[in-house]
């Protein structure tokens, strides 16, 4: 399965969110700090995707999408994002940016996933 990249600043929702993508046979990198996550994103080999929450303190979802765009490594720039919201009606920040609304199930999630990596 994929090396998947994921953030969000509840520690218990990033913990229900790994326990799922493990359940799926997924590899997880998660933090819930952004300096943290573009760390990560720059790893070797870098993640298949990154999934990305919403509303975060001090850096939002879509900033740190916006960070992730703007990288040289095309790689990364092109890197597929979900966006996990408990908004009402979201709208994607930026192309090629999925939104899954939160909560989700993991068929939801699975589902999401293949799509994003191109998998449906």
């Amino acid at each position: 399965m994929a090396t998947i990249l994921l953030i969000d600043d509840s520690e218990l929702v990033l913990d229900i969110m790994r326990e799922m993508l493990l359940e799926l046979r997924h590899e997880v990198l998660a933090t819930s700090n952004p300096v943290e996550f573009l760390r990560l994103l720059q790893s070797s080999p870098p993640p298949a995707l990154a999934i990305v929450d919403a509303i975060m303190p001090n850096v939002g979802g879509d900033e740190l999408i916006s960070q992730v765009r703007a990288m040289s490594d095309p790689l990364l720039a092109e890197l597929p994002v979900i966006m996990a919201t408990a908004l009402t009606n979201p709208k994607p920040s930026a192309p090629g940016v999925l939104i899954l609304s939160k909560p989700f199930t993991l068929d939801e999630l699975s589902r999401a996933i293949d799509f994003a990596l191109g998998c449906q």
